[in-house]
């Protein structure tokens, strides 16, 4: 290709047109096939550097959604503990209602059964003389 250059040269100095149009026809393949060989080099140039840059960001991509994934277990998990807890509170909740329902009938009742011997008179107070007889006021 370098000879078509010099071809193109000496076919000028020879004055022959034939010549001069195939040195220039040499001269100017010579310089498509540079030009075509630049832009192929330049093109998967560009094209491993995109590549590259694909690669990296899906490894980026990846690492991140690994780190959400995990994130997102490690909530499920705080949340399965915190329904067991909430379970847990609902239960002892249950058990203090009734317990406290069972003191106020226990309450209930003792007050009646209080009610009902402060009406009664003791016989030993009534014979004492402590307590006046329930007619005469």
């Amino acid at each position: 290709q370098l000879q078509a250059g010099c071809a193109a040269s000496n076919a000028k100095a020879t004055g022959s047109p034939e010549a001069s149009e195939s040195a220039l026809n040499a001269r100017d393949e010579y310089w498509k096939s540079k030009l075509k060989d630049a832009m192929e080099s330049a093109q998967e140039r560009w094209q491993a550097d995109l590549q590259g840059q694909l690669l990296k960001q899906k490894f980026e991509n990846d690492k991140q959604i690994s780190e959400l994934k995990e994130q997102l277990e490690a909530v499920r998990a705080a949340n399965k503990d915190l329904d067991t807890q909430l379970a847990q509170c609902e239960v002892a909740c249950a058990k203090a209602e009734a317990e406290s329902e069972a003191g106020k009938k226990i309450i209930e009742q003792f007050s009646k059964l209080m009610s009902d011997k402060a009406s009664q008179v003791c016989q030993y107070c009534n014979r004492s003389g402590t307590l006046k007889p329930l007619g005469s006021h």
